[in-house]
């Protein structure tokens, strides 16, 4: 399995939809980074973001590639 996860297979692994999780992440909630217009998520920090009973705010989402 990929360690970098695009927002359907972060949304198909946490099994919730699309809009929620980018919903999630545009607060700061859930791990996140912005590639351009594409989110990213490391299924690590989606792993620990589980064991801390997920609703712990342990990020900001932040750009990490500026749009061309």
């Amino acid at each position: 399995m990929a360690d970098v996860l695009t927002l359907q297979e972060a949304a198909d692994y946490l099994k919730v939809s699309p809009d929620t999780l980018v919903d999630r992440a545009m607060s700061g909630e859930i791990p996140s980074a912005r590639v351009g217009r594409q989110w990213r998520f490391m299924r690590a920090q989606l792993d620990e973001w589980l064991s801390a009973g997920g609703s712990k705010v342990l990020t900001e989402p932040r750009e990490v590639i500026p749009d061309a």
